[in-house]
């Protein structure tokens, strides 16, 4: 699932970074849907962008019970 590529992707730069190496941090791609190959399909963030709204909204995403935007901030916390 999403959520464990992502705790096990955190946990690797925690592990890293515990040894001494010099990572500064992670960002994971795509934080939110974004503009790719000139369109904004597929949609495939963290969180959804409702382009519709006028406000550019910011809404996690549940993928069928999978919550990842849980999974990295408990990951980021240290909480996984």
């Amino acid at each position: 699932s999403r959520s464990y590529f992502i705790r096990q992707h955190v946990g690797e730069v925690r592990r890293l970074r515990q040894e001494g190496l010099p990572v500064a941090g992670y960002f994971h791609w795509s934080m939110t849907d974004n503009y790719e190959w000139g369109t904004y399909a597929p949609r495939f963030g963290i969180f959804g962008v409702d382009f519709d709204s006028g406000h550019l909204e910011r809404n996690p995403r549940d993928a069928g019970g999978d919550v990842p935007w849980e999974a990295y901030a408990a990951a980021i916390a240290g909480k996984d």
